[in-house]
């Protein structure tokens, strides 16, 4: 905790964590957001991971701001957020895998069969 809290400079392997830890979790947010719109089978999935995110971001955003919140709180953001971006890249790499066993036919660069 000291070091997110200490005024020196950041060491790149830090900057590095920082801006691979926020792409991830813009890629969760935007595409669960996406998919929530754009998906006709699962829309409910979709809508649910995003809403997790969205709901722990607030909650985050909330406990973090104000130092008279139970710490639970906070806890509970953080467990709301992770379990948003788990639903979303889980079933992510599903897709990814079904497109690329099922729609290609094995053979790397043809096209997909399926719209």
């Amino acid at each position: 905790m000291d070091a997110a809290v200490n005024n020196g400079p950041w060491l790149p392997v830090e900057l590095v964590n920082v801006a691979l830890a926020g792409a991830l979790f813009f890629f969760c947010l935007g595409f669960s957001f996406w998919r929530a719109l754009n998906d006709r089978l699962h829309p409910v999935y979709w809508r649910s991971a995003a809403a997790l995110i969205w709901v722990g971001v607030v909650t985050i955003a909330f406990a973090g701001s104000r130092p008279d919140v139970w710490v639970i709180l906070l806890n509970l953001g953080w467990l709301l957020l992770l379990a948003g971006m788990a639903a979303t890249l889980l079933r992510a790499g599903a897709m990814f895998f079904q497109h690329l066993h099922n729609g290609s036919g094995g053979r790397p660069g043809a096209s997909s069969r399926k719209v």
